[in-house]
């Protein structure tokens, strides 16, 4: 795609329209975003591509239908961003469903997945139990060349995640320590199950979609070796009135590492399956499995 291009398509994608939906009365805001769902062409290719990744795990019957869902969940997923810059606490109570409730007891592991919009979550866990640190990936500007809109955009989320939930951002490669720090001093933390084997990364394969696929470990050990509870929460936009739904899993605590991990991927497996279309990660599955058969279904010391 030329640059210009591209340019384009990430100012339409990125930030002109979430940021409108997102300053609008959220009424408007909200139909705003449904009907750019079913027209927005800077969606189209990536949609495909993950709806043919899709269909080779799940039934998919209404092909237009998915994709629409898809588009809708990219657009809320950015408009999350400009939401939770903007819109106060008062608000975000107003417009959340939670089924469960966040633990008493700190710390606790938070482990949520790349499905449905995460953002307004980690404001809702942190209004509930207080600051607690994250982790993301570090940002190299030498991969967005030709990509300053992005570019601008990964380090804008980076840093509302990183005051949403109120007790730092750490990167992967320093995360680790920084989080055993935390959890010592009574701060609860919170990570991504779904993500690619990383460099000195722990990962374990488990059964995933009819295959086995390699995931990190680190949550789940974090949590054997504190007596830390896990807490597994996901987090969707209802189609219908805009509002958020929360699902906040009880805590699990003093079990194995397998049990902990087959929990989780229950867990991401019962998301996906019932709304196939808000998986961010369709594009990576391959990758995860291909992992899993280099490394024999083992575990990583």
């Amino acid at each position: 795609m030329k640059q210009w291009r591209m340019a384009a398509r990430d100012a339409a994608e990125l930030f002109f329209w979430p940021m409108l939906a997102a300053l609008l009365p959220w009424a408007a805001g909200f139909r705003l975003i449904r009907c750019l769902a079913r027209r927005a062409w800077f969606y189209e290719a990536d949609a495909r591509a993950a709806l043919q990744i899709a269909r080779t795990r799940l039934a998919v019957n209404d092909e237009r239908d998915w994709i629409t869902r898809y588009c809708f969940m990219r657009m809320m997923d950015h408009a999350d961003l400009y939401l939770s810059l903007t819109r106060s606490r008062a608000w975000l109570e107003k417009h959340l469903i939670r089924h469960g409730a966040w633990p008493q007891q700190k710390p606790f592991i938070g482990m949520t997945f790349h499905w449905g919009g995460g953002m307004l979550a980690l404001r809702s866990m942190q209004y509930a139990t207080g600051p607690f640190a994250g982790v993301a990936i570090a940002q190299d500007k030498s991969a967005y060349r030709g990509r300053p809109l992005l570019y601008a955009y990964v380090r804008l989320r980076n840093f509302e995640t990183a005051r949403a939930i109120g007790g730092g951002l750490s990167f992967t490669g320093s995360a680790a320590r920084k989080f055993v720090g935390a959890l010592r001093g009574g701060v609860s933390i919170c990570g991504l199950f779904d993500v690619p084997p990383a460099p000195n990364v722990k990962f374990r394969a488990v059964k995933f979609l009819g295959a086995r696929a390699l995931f990190p470990t680190g949550a789940v050990r974090l949590a054997l070796a504190h007596r830390a509870p896990l807490v597994i929460f996901r987090c969707m936009v209802d189609p219908v009135s805009g509002k958020r739904e929360i699902w906040i899993e009880s805590p699990a605590l003093d079990v194995s590492e397998a049990a902990l991990m087959e929990r989780a991927v229950k867990s991401l497996e019962e998301a996906v399956r019932t709304q196939p279309s808000a998986w961010h990660m369709w594009g990576v599955l391959d990758a995860l499995e291909k992992a899993a058969e280099e490394h024999g279904g083992a575990v990583q010391p």
